[in-house]
């Protein structure tokens, strides 16, 4: 897709390609059909026992990657505001899912981390989101699957670099 461009080449206006506005409307294709259809599938978690939002699954999820995360660490990360995070740790906690540990060296400072019972929740949650998703995707054709799932593969890996920068 082209477009004209604000930055004329030798005086005069020209066209070249502008990414920002080609993916921002491939973005806005996909959104409503992301929350409609994949958002549910990862960002719940609902069983007889349990009944997780996305941010609880969020904090789980980055805890139990990371080994132990401060609750300072998990509000930058996840980009959860720390007065709501308060009430997230705290329901992890009474839940058997997180761990606290005192930071012996600064009073106002503690760490969590995921409990045996959080792993395994873990675990289920993963086996029941593959499920799920081969479901939603078992129509589509291998070559277009593929392709959505290097496409998701090249996207991540470029985000990832530009974190570096």
């Amino acid at each position: 897709m082209s477009v004209l461009s604000d930055k004329p080449k030798d005086g005069l206006p020209h066209t070249e390609p502008l990414r920002g506005s080609e993916i921002n409307e491939a973005f806005a294709r996909f959104m409503p059909m992301f929350y409609a259809h994949i958002n549910s599938i990862l960002n719940r978690y609902k069983t007889n026992q349990y009944d997780l939002n996305e941010n609880q699954i969020k904090v789980i999820m980055a805890v139990s990657f990371l080994g132990q995360m401060s609750p300072v660490q998990i509000s930058r990360d996840l980009h959860i505001f720390k007065g709501s995070l308060t009430t997230i740790i705290r329901g992890l906690i009474e839940m058997g899912m997180l761990n606290r540990r005192d930071d012996p060296h600064d009073a106002r400072k503690y760490y969590l981390s995921a409990t045996d019972k959080a792993r395994m929740l873990i675990r289920e949650k993963t086996a029941r989101d593959a499920a799920r998703m081969n479901e939603l995707f078992l129509n589509m054709p291998d070559a277009d699957f593929d392709k959505v799932c290097k496409g998701l593969s090249i996207l991540s890996d470029y985000l990832k670099e530009t974190e570096k920068q």
